[in-house]
Formats: C-alpha cells, sequence, structure tokens
C-alpha cells in the first residue's frame, strides 16, 4: 500500500471512469501543498460536460455533486422570492421535495426509499408552477405511474377518489377485458370494496363472480326475503334457522345468496364463512 507524505496509508482511489451521479472520473489531478502533503484528486466530467478537479476527500464527501456551474444553477432555481413563497402551489412544491429527498421526512421511506425522485426541471419552483399552475379546487398532484417520479409526463391533478384508486396496495381484476381495481368495481356494484374482497378470499368465489354478481341489500325496516316462491320476514327465517336476524343480516351482507342465508342452519364452528362448508351443508 502506498504511504503518503506524512505517514499514513493512502486509501484506495477511484479508477477512470468511474461514474457517481452527476460526475465521471476522467482523470488523475494530485496537488501537493506547501508543507509537501500530496492531496489525491481527480478530474471529474459533470454530465454537462465541464471538467472540473475535486479532491478525493470532496468526492467521498458529496457523491451526488455537480460541477460549479450546474449546482449554481440548481441553487438559483431552488431560491424562492418574496412572491413564489405565498404562490398556492409552493406548499405542494415544497412538500414534494421533502418526500423524495430528505430522509428525515416521516414520508420518505414510501418515496425517495423507493427510489422516487423530482425531475430537474421541477427543483426549480418557477418551473413548477410554470408546468402545473392553475390548480383546480379540491385536487391534489398525482403520478400516473406509481414507480415513476415526479415529472410534467407522469403528473396531473387528481381527485381524493383517483388518488385512493391509484395505490401500489390496490388489487386489480379484469372482467371481459376491462381492467378496475375492487374499489372500481364496487362502485359499480354500489357496495362496498370490502364485500367483493371477502367474496373473493373468504367465500371463494371466482374474480368475474365476485366483479359482477350484483349484491342483495339487507332493508333496514322489516324485510322480507322470499326463497323457492315463499316469501317471509326475514325475522321468520332466521328463526327457522336457529340464527339472529344479525346473524342472518351479515350473511347476505358478507356474499351469501338469499337461498343461502334463508336455507343453512346454524354453523356448529359459529363462523359460517367457508363456501366449501355453504356447499356441504346445503347438500345436506
Amino acid at each position: 500500500m502506498a504511504i503518503n507524505n506524512l505517514g499514513r496509508p493512502r486509501t484506495p482511489g477511484y479508477p477512470i471512469g468511474h461514474q457517481f451521479k452527476y460526475l465521471t472520473i476522467v482523470g488523475f489531478a494530485d496537488t501537493v501543498r506547501k508543507d509537501g502533503y500530496v492531496r489525491e484528486g481527480y478530474v471529474c466530467r459533470c454530465t454537462c460536460g465541464k471538467e472540473q478537479s475535486r479532491s478525493k476527500a470532496a468526492i467521498a464527501r458529496h457523491p451526488d455533486a455537480r460541477c460549479n456551474s450546474c449546482a449554481g444553477k440548481v441553487a438559483a432555481g431552488k431560491r424562492v422570492s418574496t412572491k413564489n413563497s405565498v404562490h398556492p402551489l409552493y406548499g405542494i412544491w415544497r412538500n414534494m421535495l421533502k418526500r423524495c429527498e430528505n430522509p428525515r421526512s416521516h414520508a420518505y421511506k414510501d418515496y425517495g426509499a423507493r427510489g422516487i425522485t423530482v425531475c430537474e426541471r421541477w427543483h426549480a419552483l418557477n418551473a413548477f408552477i410554470e408546468d402545473m399552475h392553475p390548480r383546480p379546487a379540491g385536487l391534489s398532484i398525482e403520478r400516473r405511474d406509481n414507480n415513476k417520479g415526479y415529472s410534467p409526463d407522469n403528473c396531473y391533478w387528481a381527485t381524493a377518489q383517483e388518488q385512493n384508486s391509484n395505490t401500489r396496495t390496490n388489487r386489480w381484476v379484469t372482467v371481459g377485458g376491462v381492467r378496475k381495481n375492487i374499489a372500481q368495481w364496487a362502485r359499480v356494484l354500489d357496495t362496498k370494496a370490502a364485500v367483493i374482497r371477502n367474496r373473493i378470499e373468504v367465500h371463494g368465489w371466482t374474480e368475474e363472480a365476485a366483479c359482477t354478481v350484483p349484491v342483495v341489500h339487507y332493508a333496514r325496516t322489516a324485510p322480507v326475503l322470499t326463497v323457492g316462491g315463499v316469501t317471509k320476514p326475514a325475522a321468520t327465517w332466521a328463526r327457522e334457522m336457529g340464527i339472529s336476524g344479525a346473524a342472518l343480516k351479515g350473511r347476505i351482507d358478507r356474499g351469501w345468496t338469499i337461498e343461502e342465508a334463508c336455507t343453512i342452519g346454524k354453523c356448529g364452528s359459529g363462523r359460517d364463512t367457508s363456501l366449501a362448508l355453504r356447499q356441504q351443508l346445503k347438500g345436506n
């Protein structure tokens, strides 16, 4: 291992061609101090094409640095005038940068840590205002592709409902060539997303059936149910099955058919939710 002038071992350096975020090492540029100490350095080429010398220590401290010219332009773009600091989009712009670039932000784990970035242009508030102003009332900034960053071609103003439909946790179901998430299919059936999810995950329904079979809404007052041409109050059906009215309502809310809810007696386990169990009891 090489020894520098002060007797300390020299740490391994960077090879020619090593690339950082904005700089690429194209040569060596060691400098000698007045006391004879050799400071290791490199000639770095920025993505803009300009070259300048950087010490190895400076590169190690700031591996994502730009050349001085580019850094100055970025800093100028980030300077916020008094006029823009009260602009309606200022808070949105500031929070967007914060969750993507500040590890101390509570939202960083869902954005910056996942590789979600803000494009170079939008590091300047004026450019963000130029691309996204005006903001329609009640809408929030949203990304078309959740795996890509914030940029003019990937962002738009969306309603809260659109944002809820565009999350990583949504389950997407394709029926008849139409692709919707469970929340959107639930709106088509005029029900809750939990009903469709339970149909698939708990009751064993196919995705197509879960998203297309109409949901029977249990009436709130004096409901009557018809099974096999026989119409009775729901309370009567419940008594005959040996279950409570609440249990009968729960069966229907969880996706049971009217016939199943009114003809299958109380299950011994107390958790009458399995499709296979219902078919077995119905056969008996």
